[in-house]
């Protein structure tokens, strides 16, 4: 079997999760590429997931949401420095 038929016959997956175009039309997210680059983009949908996964609640380290020590600093800029999280009064 040649490979052009192997990938036609492939269905693709409905992804799990879906970003529109829209997503990056929004000016948090405009902001948010502007200042850290598609990588504060990720950092910012990895915090949404685990937010989703806990009921939008998260006491968090910044090792669970990133393995990389210089990437410390953009993940506390993204969580208390921009528009896109919502803080309690404990700062979880």
């Amino acid at each position: 079997m040649n490979r052009s038929n192997e990938t036609s016959k492939r269905k693709i997956k409905d992804p799990f999760f879906q970003v529109s175009e829209n997503f990056f039309e929004r000016i948090e997210i405009i902001d948010l590429v502007s200042k850290y680059g598609f990588e504060g983009v990720g950092i910012y949908l990895k915090i949404s997931l685990m937010l989703l996964k806990n009921q939008g609640s998260l006491s968090y380290d910044w090792k669970y949401i990133s393995s990389k020590k210089k990437d410390q600093k953009m993940i506390e800029d993204i969580i208390n420095r921009t528009a896109l999280f919502e803080l309690n009064a404990d700062k979880k």
